[in-house]
């Protein structure tokens, strides 16, 4: 008796959330709990294309990963310094060409001296990475060789991105294109200079990652 009354507990619970989501403000659906009946099978098949990739940030202290994430997921910018203490995870939602909607869990974690040992379960599961040097500082442009051998001794062959940030800093400019250049023939990648201020590049370096994780995902998902 205990067991059926909990299984129409859960039953009503379910019934009641996907309810709740065809009744959104602007829904041109208004759907009874017996239409979701009829409607499950096709909300298992909407739930099942949605996509989930977690993405790492890595770079050292105070290149900007944490303003870049936040410029990305909240479209701000704070000029106080951000210091990311353990690990912080944020998410996005984003539509691809073709109506595949994707959720990005971006994993932004701690500076250099957190990461001399980095625990396994931080880039574990990773599709991509943002590599971020500060363009004011040419040491931390010389780091991302040592991030790029740990991110690929754990996930080897996924696709990552260099970025220089800092880029309205322009005085103080330490690290060239050429620089960049040089680094991303190294590591066989590209590379965008950003601006967590102003917003430069920010949401094109995020997009072009997505769009190389999602080429690598499609090329291993045709030779199945």
């Amino acid at each position: 008796m205990l067991h059926d009354q909990r299984v129409a507990e859960k039953r009503a619970g379910n019934l009641a959330c996907i309810q709740s989501l065809f009744r959104r403000p602007g829904s041109l659906l208004n759907v009874s709990a017996d239409g979701l009946l009829l409607l499950f099978p096709l909300w298992k098949i909407i739930v099942a294309r949605i996509i989930q990739k977690k993405i790492c940030m890595l770079g050292d202290f105070a290149v900007g990963k944490t303003s870049l994430v936040r410029r990305f997921v909240e479209g701000r910018f704070d000029d106080r310094y951000l210091s990311t203490i353990g690990v912080k995870v944020s998410r996005r939602r984003v539509l691809l060409p073709g109506g595949q909607e994707v959720h990005l869990l971006i994993w932004d974690l701690a500076g250099s001296e957190e990461f001399v040992d980095v625990q396994q379960n931080y880039l574990l599961g990773a599709a991509g990475a943002l590599l971020v040097c500060d363009l004011t500082r040419q040491s931390t442009l010389e780091s991302l060789e040592r991030y790029a051998r740990q991110l690929d001794s754990i996930t080897p062959g996924v696709p990552l991105l260099i970025l220089g940030n800092k880029k309205d800093l322009t005085e103080a400019r330490q690290v060239s294109g050429g620089n960049l250049e040089t680094m991303a023939q190294r590591l066989r990648t590209t590379w965008f200079t950003t601006s967590a201020k102003t917003g430069e590049n920010v949401e094109q370096a995020f997009s072009d990652l997505t769009a190389r994780i999602f080429a690598e995902w499609g090329s291993h998902h045709g030779r199945r």
